[in-house]
């Protein structure tokens, strides 16, 4: 199938009858509940913009059918530009508001796929594991999450090996994105250490939304529009995982090495940076049509920090620039943006958020 549109997203969701809480009450259809309706939409908008866009945002297979561009492993810094700008298009949808999009799991993964003899160094059957899920993950362009924060008092844990796979039980905190995935990319813990009994915390696995035992658990501060962010936490009660969706299981130093070793913390850091920039864009253009507007631009404090977000948006712009066209491959024959632009931008739109608007 390749690229989807909007409704083929929103249809598969009705179907998937996931078992997604908000406050005491269970949601039978995320995609008409009033706290859940607005993002579903704009969900479904962004799957529309690939069909719409298919030269820009999507990418032929050897099979002859497209992917989003979020899937591609890149083979040159073109490519590594290309992806940004599918990226970009996303971004600029919500003005870089929507904290969590599927663009990220999906670059994630391919950067993990592409990285396949990493896993395959643990068990054998890791690598095409992973592999034949990216694939599966690019046919159907699942729109999924991911999850890296334990709960600090049950954490997620293997509880037992079988035949037909492992079973885990414990929270784990989920991106904002989590009550409106079909599926779940549950990464190592990031505060996963090599020490006594960590065995059994050292997971990397996909799972189904509607796996048997997972239960998302929403809060249920009412959510005014499409954009505002929502907590929510991925409850496992036993639930069993397939062994071909499981990518590593036990073994502590490669999990505590994944997103580094693999590029995958390169390329969520790369949609990062992206989505953060066209944010900045939004609130700067957005300051100052309200200075404009109400007359400010003769205070002096007023034009200074005008100023100052111009700066530091076209600096990031620039090493975003910088970071694309600077991209080198790696050793497992991916390409990737360069790691420093990408950090300093990161701090410097951390630091401009943080000072708030005008």
């Amino acid at each position: 199938m390749g690229a989807r549109s909007g409704n083929n997203y929103l249809s598969s969701l009705r179907k998937l009858k996931a078992e997604v809480w908000i406050g005491p009450t269970r949601i039978a259809d995320p995609t008409i509940h009033p706290v859940l309706v607005g993002r579903a939409r704009a969900i479904a908008s962004l799957y529309d913009l690939q069909m719409e866009h298919p030269g820009a945002m999507t990418y032929r297979l050897d099979d002859g059918d497209r992917a989003g561009s979020s899937f591609i492993q890149p083979r040159s810094a073109i490519e590594v530009q290309a992806r940004g700008a599918m990226f970009r298009r996303w971004a600029e949808y919500s003005g870089g508001l929507l904290g969590a999009t599927p663009d990220s799991v999906n670059t994630a993964v391919a950067a993990m796929a592409a990285a396949a003899p990493f896993f395959a160094a643990s068990d054998s059957r890791y690598g095409a594991t992973l592999q034949d899920y990216y694939r599966r993950a690019r046919h159907h362009d699942w729109c999924a999450a991911h999850t890296v924060l334990d709960d600090k008092e049950r954490r997620l844990e293997l509880v037992e090996k079988g035949n037909d796979g492992i079973i885990v039980n414990g929270t784990r905190a989920l991106s904002v994105l989590g009550p409106l995935a079909e599926e779940l990319l549950v990464l190592p813990p990031h505060d996963l250490q090599e020490e006594s009994a960590a065995d059994r915390f050292a997971l990397c696995f996909a799972i189904k939304s509607n796996a048997p035992g997972l239960k998302l658990r929403c809060g249920d501060a009412p959510l005014a529009n499409r954009f505002n962010e929502l907590e929510c936490v991925a409850i496992f009660d036993h639930v069993l995982i397939p062994w071909d969706r499981v990518f590593l299981c036990g073994d502590v130093a490669r999990c505590v090495a994944l997103l580094e070793e693999t590029g995958a913390a390169l390329n969520l850091r790369h949609q990062q940076v992206v989505r953060n920039t066209v944010a900045a864009e939004f609130r700067l253009g957005l300051a100052a049509s309200l200075a404009a507007g109400r007359n400010l631009l003769a205070f002096p404090r007023i034009r200074e920090r005008l100023n100052e977000m111009v700066v530091a948006t076209q600096l990031a712009r620039a090493l975003l620039r910088a970071a694309e066209t600077g991209a080198r491959q790696d050793r497992w024959g991916q390409w990737l943006p360069l790691a420093e632009p990408l950090e300093v931008a990161t701090t410097l739109l951390a630091q401009l958020a943080g000072k708030g608007p005008a």
